[in-house]
């Protein structure tokens, strides 16, 4: 039986291998999934890597409204070949029902290579 995600699901694959194309990718697949971040540009959101991923790439993207409201979300890029250990769309499905009987972070949306969790 195939998974039916409740979240976005984009047809979009970040480029991993080139650091500027990659960001404008994040940011891309952020605005999607993110309607109300449409509207704004590379200055108004903020990139950081995180260290730390065994086999995935990690970066928070913030973006801050003004001086008091900002909201930060994980971007995560699924390691290279990886795939061949892990079944996506089971590690995907059961972290979208943990995250919805609060076990971790939200998953807000999907993307070919990675997705976007909440931000602890």
């Amino acid at each position: 039986m195939k998974w039916s995600s409740k979240v976005p699901k984009l047809d979009y694959e970040v480029k991993v291998e080139n650091g500027i194309q990659r960001e404008k990718d994040i940011y891309n697949v952020c605005k999607r999934i993110f309607p109300h971040w449409s509207n704004l540009n590379g200055s108004d959101m903020k990139l950081n890597t995180i260290k730390g991923g065994i086999t995935n790439l990690l970066f928070s993207v913030t973006v801050r409204y003004d001086e008091k409201n900002e909201d930060t979300v994980l971007v995560r890029l699924y390691g290279k070949n990886t795939e061949v250990l892990i079944n996506r769309d089971i590690d995907c499905e059961n972290f979208e029902i943990l995250s919805e009987k609060g076990f971790g972070p939200k998953l807000h949306g999907l993307f070919i290579n990675g997705r976007v969790e909440g931000f602890f």
